[in-house]
């Protein structure tokens, strides 16, 4: 099941979703899913992650603090795929007004360190989350920050989404201490530390009830999907 082994985010998107984008965002996974299963060795086609061209751009172009390079590389993305041309530029957006200007007033030495990956396990259940696409920096007197991408356009990340994740990539990498995580929903060019969403003790119960529903409702889903095909 694609879902049960999907990125971090996609979970916290589809969690926190309006109702008809829930079931939306599950009824395609399922589409996917029962297309691969019935046809394993045909490409899926997709051309892998949408985003994770433009995230790798702006990961290289931070240490540079070259907004100009950044939107060069950003036009060369959209003319190789218009299907980018819509969100390609909010997104860019997003990041250079969190990232690429704010570094030209901070006025502090950033370099780069290991991107750390992991997985979100679920106790009692066989689904696993993963957590890679980490920005990793070291700040000049300031420790390290572990940046985890938000790319979806909505729902927006509200606080509870936020403390949720930050529990989320803590338990992937306990060894990496909370406070330097951030989650950085880039169409608002915003991040939340765990001192924007603090902590209330209830984040990881309220992600396994937000996975179980996700989960019930693929099931739901697939098993129509297969009655039908009957």
């Amino acid at each position: 099941m694609s879902l049960h082994t999907a990125r971090l985010s996609k979970i916290i998107k589809i969690s926190y979703a309006d109702d008809k984008t829930f079931r939306k965002d599950i009824y395609d996974d399922v589409s996917d899913y029962i297309r691969k299963e019935r046809n394993p060795d045909k490409p899926s086609g997709g051309g892998g992650d949408f985003h994770s061209v433009l995230w790798a751009a702006f990961k290289e172009c931070i240490f540079e603090e070259n907004t100009e390079s950044f939107d060069q590389i950003v036009a060369t993305l959209i003319y190789e795929n218009p299907r980018r041309k819509r969100l390609f530029p909010l997104l860019a957006m997003g990041l250079k007004s969190w990232g690429l200007q704010k570094r030209r007033w901070m006025n502090e030495e950033i370099k780069r360190i290991k991107n750390p990956v992991g997985i979100v396990e679920i106790e009692d259940h066989d689904i696993a989350f993963k957590v890679n696409n980490i920005l990793a920096l070291e700040i000049a007197g300031k420790g390290n920050r572990y940046i985890y991408p938000y790319f979806s356009e909505e729902p927006a990340l509200n606080k509870e989404a936020a403390r949720v994740a930050l529990w989320q990539l803590h338990r992937a990498l306990p060894r990496i201490n909370i406070e330097e995580f951030r989650v950085l929903d880039v169409m608002r060019g915003k991040s939340y530390s765990v001192t924007d969403a603090p902590l209330m003790g209830d984040e990881h119960a309220i992600f396994v009830h937000n996975v179980s529903g996700i989960m019930q409702q693929w099931e739901k889903r697939y098993q129509e999907r297969n009655d039908e095909a009957a």
